[in-house]
């Protein structure tokens, strides 16, 4: 079962379970019956706010923390290539500026 329908029989909110229960039940699939829940203008705000929220858990992969560590768990090296480039580009057009 997902969130939404979770959230919905919490709240025992009877519109948002029904809503729930027939795009399950149209579709079979609690995916497809969220994103008809969220696209369907005849729902209210809230509602389709949501389900738009649990819908897009599904189709993100939720950002986790992970530790990394550098050869025998020692510190990783970083290189700000892209750093380093665009420093290099303010200053050469500072020097632009300061030559015209």
């Amino acid at each position: 079962m997902s969130t939404f329908a979770k959230q919905a029989k919490k709240s025992r909110s009877q519109e948002t379970l029904e809503a729930y229960e027939r795009a399950v039940a149209r579709y079979g699939n609690p995916i497809e019956a969220l994103a008809e829940i969220a696209y369907d203008d005849g729902n209210p705000i809230d509602l389709r706010l949501r389900a738009l929220q649990d819908f897009a858990k599904y189709g993100n992969a939720q950002i986790k923390s992970i530790e990394i560590t550098g050869q025998d768990g020692g510190a990783i090296e970083v290189k700000h290539g892209l750093k380093d480039q665009i420093m290099q580009t303010l200053a050469g057009l500072a020097e632009v500026k300061r030559s015209s």
